[in-house]
Parts: structure tokens; C-alpha cells; sequence
């Protein structure tokens, strides 16, 4: 496993990352800690070094089995977790009633300026890992108060059995709470007090996750953006990378699916002459200019083993890609390397 150089920080991380939110709604999955154990252990063998994480997967459980895990590790490793969604069910500034005028007018300001969001519809499937739920189903609020995030980042360090986030990202936050003074101040200070080592901001399909992506990136106290680019989001997803790479920022390129719906597998068969379109996918994916990483969705130890067989295939010919250009409509950047 290669490691590459991550923009905008002192960090190198695998080319590969592992993430168990796919594994973790998974129902057999979920349930068996010894296959979530031996997804980490595999992907540690296998050279992975980048671990995804989130205090909403599992409502914790993830951070706090990776601390497990990583035990006597975790200088080997990078740890990326993320903190946005209110998975402790706090948040609860959708009903007025009972309050006072000035907690009222307080509350419909925390809404109208993006630091918090209210819990509704996502934009993704149901079963979505990137979304997260509460045990109804319903999408969780998300909350970006300074004072939130700095409770969850401190609980992500005790998860996490760590002294320190090497990378500490805000999840799925509307472009207002980017913009917002009060959360920019927060992560010079979580840096300064050996609490985070870097920040960064992830978007997925939030409905403003595009101009989002763009002010994290035109923010110079956010060093990395994780965020969709596959071929299922192609030209949105370069166009991300290109911003990135001119303004000095790391990318990570996640979630990359394994699977892909029939249509786009129609469009892009001649791939699958020489390589199983799932790994091809990946491949496009750590090709792009300025992708440091790319973490795909692993529900099971099959899916681990295809990323990782996936760094051995022949990289793609001049002709693949103007082919898959073509298909992805899109321009064609050359071949990787």
C-alpha cells in the first residue's frame, strides 16, 4: 500500500482509507463486533493507515471500537473523525413553545444562520451510512454551536482512547455555518490546545453540498475537504479537486460505492473487459490530480478485499480514458500517474 502527501497538512496518509459505516447498517454486521474487528485488523495487514470515522456512526460505537483496536497502533494510523450531527438528541430548538421571547428570538437566529439544522429529509437513500438517523429512522438535527462542537470533538477524543484527532472534520454543514465567525474561531484554539492536529469540512448530498465544498475551500482554516468524487459524480466531483489543488487544500475522495446502479454499468461494459467495474471505480477515483485518498464503501470483507486487490490492476490506458471521459461526460484530465 502507497501512501500519499495530504495538501495542507504535515500528513501522509493510504491510499486506501477504511470506514465500517457502510458495515455498521449492515444488520448482520452491526451485530458482530468480531467481523467489524476483522475488517480493521485486514485493513491494518493490508497497509491502511487512514481510518474514517464519525460520532454519529453507531451513535459513538465506531469511534469507540476503533479505540479498541487501534490500541498499541495508533501511531501507525491517522485517525479522521467527524462531528455535526446531534447524536446525543439534545438539540431541540424546532419548538418555541414555553419559552421565553429572548430564548425564542435566540433560537430562530441559531436556525436562521445555519449553526443549527433542523432533522428532515437528506437527499439520500434510506440506508445511506453518510446520513445519520435516530432509531425512528428520521434524519438526526445537526448542530454547529461552537460550545456543541467542542463537547463533541472532546468526546471523540475519549472514544477515540486518544490524546489527540489528526484530522477533525465538521460533517455535512450548510454553507451559513462555514461562513459563520463564532465556528471558524473554534478550531485555531482545538489545534492550539493539542485537541485536533487538522480541520477540515465533509459534504455529501446535502442540497447546498456543492457551495459549501467551495467556501470550505476558500477558507484558509480548513486545510482538507473529504467529499464525493466518483463515477457517479464525476464532473462535480473534479471540478472540487481542481478548486482544491489551486488553492493548496487536500482532498479525500469519499464515499467511493462498490456497486453501481445498471444504466451507468451499461455506459462504462468496455471496462469491465479487464477489470471488475467496483475496483475500476476506485481506480478512476485515486487517478484524479490532487486526491490524496479515497475511502470506499466496505460493508463486508469481500468489498475490503476488492479495494485492496484493486491498487494491483493495470492503471488505465490513453484510450480508457478518453473513453470513460466521454461516458462521464466530462473532460479527460489523461491517465493517472
Amino acid at each position: 500500500m502507497r501512501s500519499r502527501p495530504l495538501a495542507g497538512t504535515d500528513l501522509h496518509v493510504s491510499e486506501i482509507g477504511l470506514s465500517l459505516a457502510a458495515a455498521l447498517v449492515q444488520p448482520r454486521m452491526a451485530r458482530d463486533e468480531s467481523a467489524l474487528a476483522e475488517l480493521v485488523h485486514r485493513a491494518l495487514d493490508g497497509g491502511v493507515t487512514l481510518f474514517d470515522t464519525s460520532d454519529a456512526e453507531g451513535a459513538g460505537y465506531a469511534e469507540e471500537l476503533l479505540g479498541r483496536l487501534l490500541r498499541g497502533r495508533r501511531l501507525e494510523v491517522v485517525l479522521l473523525t467527524k462531528a455535526g450531527y446531534d447524536i446525543a438528541g439534545t438539540t431541540n430548538l424546532m419548538s418555541l413553545v414555553g419559552l421565553s421571547e429572548a430564548e425564542q428570538r435566540r433560537n430562530k437566529a441559531l436556525l436562521a444562520e445555519g449553526l443549527v439544522v433542523p432533522p428532515g429529509r437528506s437527499g439520500a437513500p434510506e440506508d445511506d451510512p453518510e446520513v445519520s438517523r435516530d432509531a425512528a429512522g428520521r434524519v438526526r438535527p445537526r448542530d454547529y454551536r461552537p460550545d456543541s462542537l467542542r463537547k463533541a470533538c472532546e468526546a471523540s477524543l475519549r472514544r477515540l482512547r486518544t490524546d489527540v484527532i489528526d484530522l477533525w472534520m465538521l460533517q455535512a454543514p450548510p454553507q451559513r455555518a462555514i461562513e459563520h465567525d463564532e465556528v471558524r474561531a473554534l478550531f485555531e484554539p482545538l489545534v492550539r490546545e493539542g485537541k485536533i492536529r487538522h480541520a477540515g469540512v465533509t459534504v455529501y448530498v446535502e442540497p447546498d453540498a456543492d457551495a459549501t465544498a467551495r467556501a470550505a475551500l476558500d477558507w484558509g482554516g480548513c486545510p482538507v475537504l473529504r467529499a464525493p468524487l466518483h463515477f457517479g459524480r464525476a464532473a462535480t466531483g473534479l471540478a472540487l479537486t481542481a478548486r482544491a489543488a489551486a488553492t493548496g487544500k487536500g482532498f479525500i475522495a469519499a464515499p467511493i460505492p462498490m456497486t453501481w446502479p445498471q444504466p451507468l454499468r451499461d455506459r462504462l461494459r468496455f471496462l469491465e473487459r479487464d477489470r471488475p467495474l467496483a475496483q475500476s471505480g476506485l481506480l478512476w477515483s485515486l487517478g484524479r490530480p490532487g486526491v490524496a485518498a479515497a475511502v470506499p464503501r466496505i460493508a463486508g470483507r469481500a468489498d475490503l478485499e476488492a479495494a485492496l486487490a484493486a491498487l494491483n490492476l493495470t492503471p488505465f490506458s490513453n484510450v480508457e480514458e478518453t473513453r470513460l471521459a466521454g461516458a462521464l461526460e466530462v473532460d479527460s484530465p489523461g491517465p493517472p500517474g
